[in-house]
């Protein structure tokens, strides 16, 4: 295991590094995601000669944990199974604990956990309304899937036009044993990098863990959530 855990971190390393200068464009002139779509960790480097090669590490058929270089290489003007779309979009970043619900919130998820207030969702599809954004899952709450229906339907939104998925969990654990885990705006930048179609996002979350995306952040106060003051705020973001 100890091959795959020095990966991971140096995974870590790698997403918030910027590669090349150099932009990457498809055959129709559209950007291209820099993160490698063969092995969905490197990012892809400029050699020269319109020739753009990943710069990460794969798993070599997900059986015995053997890492090999990726050998993925992107010629540039032609196609790519990652060409950004003309049609850009904007974001809402979502936290749940805190935002949907405070310390005085009586609605219990799936579970028996804190649940989330009907006023306060209301409040996200006003913001979803106003702005035309998409939602995207930042909270702990993509670690728990059988709290994610109940969510959606209390959101009063349906998930599969409103919403474009999580950001991803990067935490692990190191050779040495020590857990790591990285700042959530370092796991936010890693699905903006997947996603060069975002044109403007925000972020709401009671907490400031934003690393270097802190400026995109609006921050509730986490005993009471989200407020019409505060969802005010996300609109201006977002229709900037």
């Amino acid at each position: 295991m100890s091959i795959l855990s020095n990966h991971e971190s140096n995974m870590h390393q790698i997403l918030r590094e910027f590669p090349s200068p150099k932009v990457p464009r498809d055959d129709k002139g559209r950007v291209v995601s820099r993160i490698c779509p063969k092995c969905d960790v490197g990012i892809l480097q400029y050699e020269g000669d319109r020739i753009w090669r990943c710069n990460g590490l794969a798993d070599r058929e997900n059986t015995e944990q053997e890492l090999i270089a990726c050998d993925y290489t992107f010629e540039h003007g032609t196609n790519h199974p990652r060409s950004m779309s003309s049609e850009k979009i904007k974001v809402l970043f979502l936290d749940v604990d805190g935002v949907l619900n405070g310390c005085y919130t009586r609605e219990r998820a799936p579970g028996g956990c804190t649940g989330v207030e009907p006023a306060k969702c209301a409040i996200i599809r006003r913001i979803v309304a106003e702005t035309g954004c998409k939602i995207v899952l930042s909270s702990t709450w993509r670690r728990f899937s059988k709290n994610l229906p109940y969510l959606w339907k209390s959101l009063g939104l349906d998930e599969l036009d409103n919403s474009l998925g999580q950001s991803p969990i990067l935490d692990g654990r190191l050779e040495s044993g020590l857990y790591t885990s990285p700042q959530r705006g370092h796991e936010i930048q890693a699905w903006l990098d997947k996603h060069p179609e975002v044109s403007r996002f925000v972020i709401v979350d009671d907490d400031s863990d934003m690393a270097h995306l802190k400026p995109h952040l609006v921050q509730t106060d986490g005993r009471t959530g989200i407020t019409d003051e505060i969802a005010n705020k996300i609109i201006e973001g977002l229709n900037v």
